[in-house]
């Protein structure tokens, strides 16, 4: 397992901040306002400490630190694309889902384009973001996947 320091990781979200071709969502699809949204989640990070969590629907509330392979997970496919992060550890899913673990980002916007079935790169941003470790990858054609990529790492525990 690799050694996570938070210095390392705040470095990480420091550059997803600051990077040109990310953009992270201040609210949630369901329109709950809460301290837990994905620029919320990051800028937790880059000031070193842990991302908070919802605590609506299922979500569990608390907080947790971002996996790195998450970070530099998404700092890669921004070498290739431009994106918008919907979620990472806020919002309400699954209620075991990877997203309340910090290993897990909903993309919804890839390329200046929202995700459906019909875009361009959908296919080719999946690959990519397998290739980069995530193995839980899903999007239109998956249950309550249709404007969205959700891509998760694997749990270390």
């Amino acid at each position: 397992m690799l050694l996570q320091a938070p210095a390392a990781m705040a470095s990480l979200a420091t550059a997803i901040l600051n990077h040109p071709g990310i953009t992270l969502a201040t609210v949630h699809s369901s329109g709950v306002e809460d301290q837990a949204n994905a620029r919320q989640n990051i800028a937790d990070m880059a000031a070193g400490g842990p991302a908070h969590r919802s605590s609506y629907g299922t979500a569990p509330g608390g907080v947790v630190m971002l996996d790195g392979r998450l970070l530099r997970g998404m700092l890669a496919l921004a070498e290739q694309y431009t994106f918008s992060v919907s979620e990472i550890c806020g919002g309400s899913h699954n209620s075991n889902s990877r997203h309340y673990a910090g290993i897990a980002a909903d993309f919804n916007v890839v390329n200046g384009r929202r995700i459906s079935a019909a875009h361009p790169a959908l296919a080719a941003f999946k690959t990519r973001c397998r290739e980069l470790g995530a193995t839980e990858v899903l999007g239109p054609g998956s249950p309550n996947h249709d404007t969205h990529v959700h891509a998760a790492w694997p749990r270390l525990t």
